[in-house]
């Protein structure tokens, strides 16, 4: 709403209907909300490698490594914490600028963008990077310390089948020197 004098005694008052806005805002606030408490880390970067969104579980995993990831924190600052708390290393050789370059340039070539492991203390995830066209990615977490378990053992362990019940699987492995049969 707003009004405005326009000669001593007239006024003209316009009203906005911002009823979609607000709709909007509303929705934006939902999927804020439920990507905030999914358990999957999620983190948005922009084209300069700036945060743009850190969800809970992001900053809670960064803030037991001594980081606080927040909106406009530098994605250069993350890796050179995790650096110095000896949770990752840079690969060949690599200085940390070229190492973003590196995985800048493989979310925007790649169309479903790429993926690496990343142990942080007992935890394993699964760290996906994708591209969102302008240069912006995002990058989602999962744990699968559970799965790296239940292939840890040595050998050839494949073709598994989950029972009707959901509660056992079967799979072939050829840990004792022979493909066999086994059950979890």
């Amino acid at each position: 709403q707003r009004q405005m004098c326009i000669r001593d005694s007239d006024w003209i008052q316009v009203i906005y209907d911002i009823t979609e806005q607000k709709n909007r805002e509303k929705e934006l606030n939902r999927l804020f909300d439920a990507v905030n408490a999914i358990k999957n880390g999620v983190l948005l970067w922009d084209e300069n490698h700036v945060c743009a969104f850190a969800n809970d579980a992001v900053r809670e995993t960064q803030k037991e490594l001594g980081f606080d990831v927040y909106p406009g924190v530098a994605r250069r600052a993350m890796v050179q914490n995790l650096i110095d708390k000896g949770v990752f290393e840079l690969p060949n050789g690599l200085s940390i600028d070229e190492w973003l370059n590196q995985t800048s340039e493989l979310t925007k070539n790649k169309g479903d963008g790429y993926e690496r492991e990343v142990k942080i203390g007992e935890t394993t995830y699964l760290s996906n990077s994708v591209g969102l066209g302008n240069g912006a990615f995002i990058q989602n977490f999962t744990d699968v310390s559970e799965i790296k378990k239940l292939t840890d053992s040595p050998g050839y362990d494949a073709e598994a089948t989950v029972s009707p019940k959901g509660d056992k699987i079967v799979f072939t492995s050829d840990r004792s020197g022979d493909l066999e049969l086994y059950t979890m």
